[in-house]
């Protein structure tokens, strides 16, 4: 590992806020993370934001109706469009059962999936998220985005996706996430809870730079 890079995100993390006390501990858990892979499924979770064709795959487990989330997603979303040949994003559910209409949420973006209206549904979604508690109101933003709002209410009626978001759920719990949002670049684990644009920039540089070099470049 490069001192320098240390040394620049042991600074970072002092600016954002951390005890020096826990400094190095924090530092040595960041980089142990590349180490550390998760094989996540992605090919029934597409399209990606960005270029598909990106080296990085950036997995985000996610919660419509999580109010952290939603603060996220903004910058998550325009960092992954300005560098899209750099690194893509994946939206995979993690809906937190305790917030009202998350589940049913989940499953109005699993339905939008199925029809190609993943992405158009996604912003909906975010966008209003009391509706996530009326299936009223999830018909109306499937019709909004072009869908057919009696083929969603069956579908949730049915539970016809239920099961694509059960099994996004165990993906996660099984490569150890504790809460919404979980970022994985390349199925390594954002441990670091920063989601600005000099963090997320830092940290796919070092993925890069890892990837490059299928590992660190010693000095």
């Amino acid at each position: 590992r490069h001192a320098p890079r240390m040394a620049r995100l042991a600074v970072r993390l002092l600016r954002a806020g951390a005890k020096k006390e826990e400094l190095a501990a924090t530092v040595e858990r960041y980089y142990a993370s590349f180490d550390k892979r998760a094989k996540l499924d992605v090919s029934r979770f597409g399209p990606p934001l960005g270029d598909a064709a990106a080296p990085i795959a950036a997995v985000e487990f996610s919660d419509f109706t999580c109010p952290f989330c939603q603060r996220v997603r903004p910058g998550l979303e325009a960092f992954v469009k300005e560098r899209a040949s750099r690194v893509n994003l994946f939206y995979k559910p993690f809906p937190i059962e305790s917030h009202p209409g998350a589940l049913e949420a989940a499953q109005a973006g699993e339905w939008a999936r199925a029809h190609d209206l993943f992405w158009p549904m996604h912003d909906a979604l975010f966008d209003a998220p009391h509706a996530a508690t009326s299936v009223d109101a999830l018909a109306d933003l499937a019709r909004g985005v072009g869908g057919d709002p009696a083929d969603l209410r069956g579908a949730l009626e049915e539970k016809r996706f239920l099961k694509a978001v059960r099994e996004s759920q165990a993906e996660a719990r099984g490569a150890g996430i504790r809460g919404t949002p979980t970022l994985f670049l390349n199925g390594r684990m954002l441990v670091l809870s920063d989601y600005s644009d000099e963090g997320l920039e830092e940290t796919l540089a070092d993925e890069e730079e890892w990837l490059r070099n299928r590992g660190w470049e010693h000095d």
